[in-house]
């Protein structure tokens, strides 16, 4: 669905300024907001898996894995506790591929869009699924890191946790689809195939991100590195 388009303002020009600042530390590109779309219709809503849900197995099987976790909780010391923080923190969400949405339909889902991203979406060299799949995605927290690390890190932590890279549809479809909640960091979505370059050479991944309850769809440089208080890196979870 085609949306009206509608000028941003200079102060929102200022706010996506300053909600960039806090993803990259230095050197990051910004490019000026090309458009402000507004969707009529409510973002279709991802499945999200929970512990509730078939992964867990039958009822009885739950309620066994539930009292277990509670008493290791209770008495399995802090070391437990924290893996277990770390461990419900992880979302796990299952975006659907090649379901007939065009470009244009999830761009309009959109508050902001920059002009280096939205130019990336519309080109051909942007890959759009054409069979109906679904892809599980996984986030690996920034604050796992004990600095704000580079692409190339997150990559190998991406990898050495079992997660393949995303793909630059997931972040069109997730930054359109995700529902709104407490946690406003930005998502990173870091890819080495097919990746952008930007008018100036550079080389770019996109990035979903929050402006108060607005959606914000950025392109990001590669080579620069990441704040780590600031992101989420989301990575593909292989379905056997």
């Amino acid at each position: 669905m085609n949306v009206p388009q509608q000028k941003a303002t200079l102060k929102e020009l200022r706010l996506r300024g300053a909600e960039f600042s806090r993803i990259r530390p230095k050197h990051g590109y910004f490019s000026a907001v090309a458009s402000l779309g507004w969707s009529k219709e409510p973002a279709v809503q991802q499945k999200e898996l929970t512990m509730s849900q078939d992964m867990l197995g039958g009822s009885g099987e739950d309620l066994g894995l539930i009292i277990d976790f509670t008493q290791k909780l209770r008495h399995g010391g802090s070391d437990f506790r924290e893996a277990a923080k770390k461990f419900l923190r992880k979302t796990l969400v299952t975006l659907t591929l090649g379901d007939g949405q065009t470009k244009t339909q999830l761009l309009a889902a959109y508050n902001w869009v920059s002009d280096v991203a939205r130019a990336f979406v519309m080109s051909e060299q942007f890959r759009m699924a054409f069979v109906r799949e679904d892809a599980d995605l996984e986030f690996v927290e920034g604050s796992d890191f004990d600095h704000d690390p580079s692409s190339e890190e997150v990559l190998t932590e991406l990898k050495r946790r079992g997660l393949e890279e995303p793909t630059e549809e997931d972040a069109l479809r997730y930054g359109a689809t995700c529902p709104e909640g407490k946690d406003k960091r930005a998502v990173v979505f870091l890819h080495k195939a097919n990746l952008w370059r930007d008018p100036g050479g550079h080389l770019g991944v996109l990035v979903f991100d929050w402006g108060g309850s607005k959606r914000y769809l950025g392109c990001y440089r590669f080579d620069d590195p990441w704040y780590r208080q600031r992101s989420r890196f989301a990575g593909r979870r292989p379905r056997k």
